[in-house]
């Protein structure tokens, strides 16, 4: 197995289905569990970084987006990985709901 104790990885698995079934949800979960056990076994410094609002969705309602990120942080936390959370500092300039942000 490789080891890559002196390098980081950030990584991220948000927006590959936006499907917020419970389905889908426990696709995910297993997905990146795996994906995560695979990293943390190079021995590399790890750091999840949350996915950014996906607005076509989040205006009209649905909360696929902030559904995984929350399973995510979940997963992240458990296993002791910091969390990079690009989603709040993106809803923090722009707001929660938006059409267009500069």
């Amino acid at each position: 197995m490789l080891h890559l104790a002196l390098c980081s990885i950030s990584f991220n698995f948000g927006l590959h289905n936006l499907d917020n079934s419970s389905a889908a949800e426990a696709l995910y979960t297993q997905q990146l569990t795996a994906i995560t056990e695979r990293l943390m076994a190079t021995g590399a410094k790890l750091a999840y970084v949350l996915t950014t609002p996906y607005m076509p969705d989040r205006y009209f309602g649905n909360m696929v987006v902030e559904q995984l990120n929350t399973i995510a942080t979940g997963l992240m936390q458990a296993r002791g990985i910091p969390v990079i959370d690009l989603y709040s500092r993106v809803t923090a300039f722009c707001g929660a709901v938006y059409k267009n942000c500069r």
